[in-house]
């Protein structure tokens, strides 16, 4: 690259070695004229025979034959070009007695030469402390803090090159101007500083004088390697895509042409005298803007002249290509002086055919990790043309296209809200420009209902679909592709509205039709049974829907690749499904099959390979492996923060899933912090969506747990009536709401209420997913619980059912089992049974320990339980065990469910009074003093009993008011239920594989 220090290095090294050779001799090349000219001094000087002859090739042969014939001498041939090499050639002895240093811009020219890229070092630029090191060296000022800042910012500002480094520090040496003033003068005329003749001028021109030589050479030998130099600099420099494919068929392009506006054109003749009259002395002369525009479009259009053009920029280092060979790189000075080469009056033509040509370039797919790590490259580009575009007034209607294909790319990243902006900005235009039943003008509007769907506005994304799907049978046909897309997105819009019968009806219709119309592998037929069995699915048909699911990827696998991307879909759909339906060893298997594929076809980084990773995190979850589900969603929410940032409704509901599961670990203020940030995001960018109704459920749940029950209530009810009203009844996000709002009647003291509702949770779940299934199972525990309160039924019944069906689904230590277990034995104790009670307290904490960590608030339960077992028999034995078990659950509960939380505050009231049973008055005042410092009001706050009765924090501490017996039956608000969500991440499918279209 010119400029990089070539000659300047090759200098350096006769100033430091010149001494130890009995000659130096420095030929100039660049042209064969200069060649010779300089070996014309070496003959004049050595005052050889053929100085006076005017044949070139005895010129050359009497050097090469000095050269053979003298030993020691230093042969430097600066800034050799390919048409060069063979002069070179035969100028080189066959054996040489010296050394030769040659030095090019061409890497192909010293290749030929030395035969070898082994034995040709490239140059690039220094790291950015060497620069500054240089400039320090060359401008001799004194170093200090703040001249090492403004010497850092100068040689960022030439781009680290090593001659315009030189150059900047002669300027302001031999000019006498401060760091400061220089770099004002540099950005108000950077082609006057870099023009500057400095005092070296003898061995190098200044910076800019290098860099027009190189692009008058490319204006009169290469034309198409300065249009498309040209075409770069319009761009970001550091990642500019190939451009090595010309897309969109002759339709788009026409279409295009349509869509802009005509320009007025001058004549010709005044173009030509207003760019001689203007052209500044320094500049390259070109050929008129619209021939150069034309011939760019051209030559992108062209595979061939493109690798041509970009070989030749890449041999005179004036362009790189990056190590994963998916984008080019251009110096910043490179830019800057190429740029210089359009007129300023020219740059909006310029602007024009860069974003047509972008238009065309611009990657067809977004769907894979390979797609999509092309986009990335073509996409911050085409941004940053768009707001050049609106810089330079340029009419919208000359981008239009490609404004709607960054909104595409924007709207599969998750960014919804600059998606429906971009796609707003451009509807009037389709809609004038080509009317509003256009397919692409329709097309648009479908994009639009997409983006108001995932951003939460389902209502209106409903609209516009109805809309498009009117359209499209209108103009297109019932039948035409585009039909039968809109009406699969309109039912998956009504489904996520709520409307499930009509979403079914929707996509059953369909599916009739693709099955009388179509082959059973046709992918349109496959895509509509996937989006039928997640209707069933999500209706909690989880039977039918599992069916349906196999018969679409059994079609799938029979037609495609393991690794399709649809297959996968699928596969990750059917493992959610097997989810709900509690065959949870079987839904592992299928997720972690799908989670493979994911991550090999479209990168870990992926929303939909997200999505599964937050189903595994959740099944991890469910199977009571909390370390591994925490550090999965921990991992899944930083990330979604690294890629769309807090704001994002894919990132909200990466809290929400966190914030789950630090509530399960029993880290409930943490688990409020994330579920108040995700709650924030949803209600501004999706007030109505069903998501938001979940995680204000997850609230509510937790504020009963911490003991907020004002808050608790109006969050659980307000979460059951807006599922309610959004779902219906016979779903099972409403029915699992209803049970949250029973448990907190339940604890209002509102039992008969609660009581029924459970009831009808259970009969309507019970209905949808069978009276084995872990959601009617949970429902099931809870009924138990009410009966004891009640006094009334066999709550030992439903806890046996529950305990035994979530034996035979997850096992003797998993979490629902052992806290189902602990109900057991406390309603066995609660009917005098002693012994056997005991011995389930003390397995439920080994259990608990093993699945969970000694330092889970379920085994702090469990230590609980087990305490005032063993505090009830009175005897110095049990009571000092019943002590030590207490001691370590109030630990697990300061550290997990905090200090003010009623299950700590319990066990401390327990263990007050065990330690006055062992007459360690002096302890037992200080744990009462702790009581005291928590501003309870001890008097007043009541709680209630299995047994009915209500009790305080000082009836607790009065052995005449209640007894230790009492007290086991006393409603833990931890502990005690079973928290089970249901929902897991899925995805409705397209017929095909959606292109990125204008």
């Amino acid at each position: 690259m010119t400029g990089i220090g070539k000659t300047q290095l090759m200098l350096k090294y006769v100033y430091d070695f010149g001494e130890t050779y009995s000659d130096c001799f420095y030929v100039v090349a660049g042209s064969e004229s200069k060649l010779l000219e300089s070996l014309q001094k070496i003959l004049d000087m050595l005052d050889l025979p053929e100085k006076n002859k005017p044949e070139s090739h005895l010129k050359v042969t009497s050097v090469r034959n000095h050269l053979s014939e003298t030993e020691n001498w230093l042969l430097m041939i600066d800034n050799i070009a390919e048409e060069e090499h063979q002069i070179v050639m035969n100028l080189l002895p066959p054996k040489a007695h010296g050394h030769v240093i040659m030095t090019s811009q061409r890497a192909k020219a010293v290749e030929k030469i030395t035969g070898s890229r082994l034995l040709c070092y490239e140059l690039k630029e220094p790291e950015l402390d060497d620069a500054v090191e240089l400039f320090h060296r060359s401008s001799e000022l004194r170093r200090d803090d703040e001249r090492g800042k403004l010497a850092k910012q100068i040689v960022k500002e030439v781009g680290l090159l090593p001659h315009a480094i030189d150059q900047s520090a002669s300027y302001i040496k031999e000019n006498n101007v401060n760091l400061q003033e220089y770099l004002d003068r540099y950005h108000k005329q950077p082609d006057q500083i870099l023009r500057w003749e400095d005092g070296y001028s003898a061995t190098r021109g200044p910076v800019s004088k290098h860099f027009n030589l190189v692009f008058q050479d490319l204006a009169e030998n290469h034309v198409d390697s300065l249009n498309i130099l040209r075409l770069f600099s319009l761009f970001e420099p550091e990642s500019i895509p190939l451009f090595d494919h010309w897309s969109r068929d002759s339709e788009s392009c026409q279409l295009f042409s349509e869509l802009a506006k005509p320009k007025r054109r001058f004549p010709r003749s005044f173009f030509c005298l207003t760019f001689r009259f203007f052209r500044s002395p320094n500049r390259v002369r070109t050929n008129s803007v619209p021939d150069n525009c034309n011939r760019v479009r051209q030559v992108v259009m062209s595979k061939t002249r493109t690798e041509k053009a970009i070989a030749k920029l890449r041999d005179l280092s004036l362009i790189r290509r990056d190590s994963e060979k998916l984008n080019f790189w251009i110096h910043d000075l490179t830019r800057l002086f190429v740029s210089r080469t359009i007129n300023l009056a020219d740059r909006r033509a310029w602007l024009e055919t860069a974003l047509e040509i972008m238009y065309h370039c611009f990657p067809e797919r977004d769907s894979t990790s390979q797609d999509q790590r092309l986009v990335n490259t073509y996409l911050p580009q085409a941004v940053s043309l768009i707001r050049q575009a609106g810089e330079a007034k340029i009419d919208l209607r000359s981008y239009a296209p490609l404004l709607v294909i960054c909104a595409q790319c924007y709207f599969t990243r998750g960014s919804y809200a600059k998606a429906l902006e971009w796609l707003e900005l451009a509807r009037p235009i389709y809609e004038i420009s080509l009317g509003a039943e256009h397919p692409r003008t329709i097309a648009l509007e479908h994009s639009i209902g997409w983006n108001h769907r995932e951003s939460g506005n389902p209502s209106l994304a409903e609209t516009y679909h109805r809309r498009t799907l009117e359209a499209r049978t209108r103009v297109l046909g019932s039948n035409a592709p585009e039909t039968l897309e809109s009406m699969n997105d309109l039912a998956a819009v009504i489904e996520r509205l709520g409307k499930l019968k009509e979403a079914e009806d929707w996509f059953t219709r369909l599916y009739q039709s693709q099955k009388l119309t179509c082959e059973p592998n046709d992918p349109r037929t496959k895509a509509v049974a996937h989006n039928l069995a997640l209707c069933y699915a999500n209706q909690g048909r989880l039977a039918e829907a599992e069916e349906l699911y196999w018969v679409a990827l059994r079609n799938l696998e029979a037609t495609s690749e393991p690794e399709d991307p649809e297959t996968l879909k699928t596969l990750g759909n059917l493992a959610a499904t097997v989810d709900h339906l509690g065959r949870l060893a079987d839904a592992e298997a299928l997720y972690d099959r799908a989670l493979a594929g994911y991550n090999k076809v479209f990168g870990p980084d992926h929303l939909l390979t997200l999505r599964v990773r937050s189903n595994v995190s959740a099944l991890y979850r469910e199977k009571g492996r909390f370390k591994e589900a925490e550090q999965m969603s921990k991992n899944v929410l930083d990330t979604f923060l690294r890629l769309v940032g807090p704001d994002n409704f894919s990132t909200a509901v990466a809290m929400y899933d966190y914030g789950e599961v630090l509530h399960e670990n029993g880290n409930l203020h943490q688990a409020k912090q994330y579920y108040e940030l995700a709650i924030k995001v949803m209600e501004v960018g999706g007030p109505t969506h069903p998501l938001l109704f979940r995680m204000i459920d997850a609230m509510g749940i937790l504020q009963r747990e911490i003991g907020n029950h004002s808050e608790n209530e109006n969050s659980s009810k307000r979460a059951y009536e807006d599922n309610m009203k959004l779902l219906g009844w016979n779903d099972p996000y409403t029915l699992v709401a209803a049970n949250n709002y029973a448990e907190t009647l339940q604890a209002r003291g509102y039992i008969n209420e609660a009581h029924d509702l459970y009831k009808k949770c259970l009969e309507g779940l019970t209905q949808l997913l069978g009276k084995e299934h872990p959601h009617s199972l949970m429902v099931l525990n809870n009924l138990g619980r009410v009966n004891l309160v009640m006094g009334t039924g066999d709550s030992l019944q439903f806890f046996s059912q529950a305990h035994e069906g979530f034996l035979k689904l997850l096992g003797e230590d998993h979490a629902c089992t052992s806290t189902i277990m602990l109900n057991i034995a406390r309603t066995m104790w609660s009917r005098g049974e002693r012994e056997k009670p005991c011995s389930l307290f003390s397995l439920s904490i080994d259990r608990q320990k093993h699945t969970l960590g000694v330092s889970h608030p379920h085994v702090g339960v469990a230590k609980y339980f087990l305490a005032i077992s063993l505090a009830s028999v009175n005897e110095l034995e049990s009571l000092n065990l019943a002590k030590n078990h207490l001691q370590e659950c109030i630990e697990i509960f300061a550290n997990t469910l905090g200090t003010e939380h009623q299950n700590y505050l319990f066990a401390l009231c327990v263990l007050i009074r065990v330690l006055h049973a062992l007459g360690e008055m002096q302890e037992a005042e200080g744990y009462t003093s702790i009581i005291q410092s928590q501003s309870i009001n001890t008097t007043l706050q009541k709680f209630q009993t299995w047994n009915g009765k209500h009790c305080t924090y000082k009836d607790l501490l009065n052995v005449d008011e209640i007894t230790i017996q009492d007290i086991m039956q006393i409603l833990l608000p931890w502990g005690e239920s079973i928290r089970l969500r249901w929902g897991r991440k899925t995805c409705w499918r397209e017929a095909a594989t959606p292109k990125l279209s204008g």
